[in-house]
């Protein structure tokens, strides 16, 4: 009879170890369920930002905006087209509002461009070289201004 209490009990104790990983399983399952959705979803709107900026940017004013900008980016350098935007800030305002970061970076790279550089020049008192090195997850979206110089949106997570 002794024997049978005991495999009762050993029966009984694995039941309830089976049904208590289950449960842990389960618990873990639903704390993670949907995220890799929201990140995915995330990462989309991130992306649809950057490149619809651009294309905010280029239309800004029925174009003299951009057009002038990019002549100061090609012709004159970083130091006229900084003071372009700086002129008319509240472009550049009203895309930093409208972003959901609040590290955002426009910069002009490439052979063609006679500058390469970012406006803003620092964020939180960081230069976009660091936020690059850092732990931040970046989207970025890009247009051709001239031969090869590209105007490159960046948004920091």
């Amino acid at each position: 009879m002794n024997n049978k209490g005991q495999a009762a009990v050993m029966d009984a104790l694995f039941f309830m170890m089976i049904c208590s990983v289950a449960a842990t399983l389960l618990f873990y399952v639903s704390s993670i369920y949907g995220q890799s959705i929201d990140q995915q979803v995330s990462a989309i709107y991130n992306f649809e930002y950057t490149g619809n900026a651009l294309i905010a940017l280029q239309g800004a004013d029925n174009y003299d905006f951009w057009n002038e900008l990019k002549k100061k980016v090609l012709n004159k350098g970083g130091s006229e087209a900084k003071k372009h935007i700086k002129d008319n800030i509240n472009i550049w305002d009203t895309l930093e509002k409208s972003s959901p970061s609040n590290i955002n970076f426009l910069c002009f790279q490439g052979t063609g461009c006679e500058d390469e550089f970012c406006y803003p020049a620092k964020v939180d008192g960081k230069e976009e070289s660091s936020y690059s090195i850092g732990n931040y997850v970046a989207y970025t979206s890009s247009v051709d201004i001239g031969s090869g110089c590209q105007a490159i949106m960046k948004v920091y997570y």
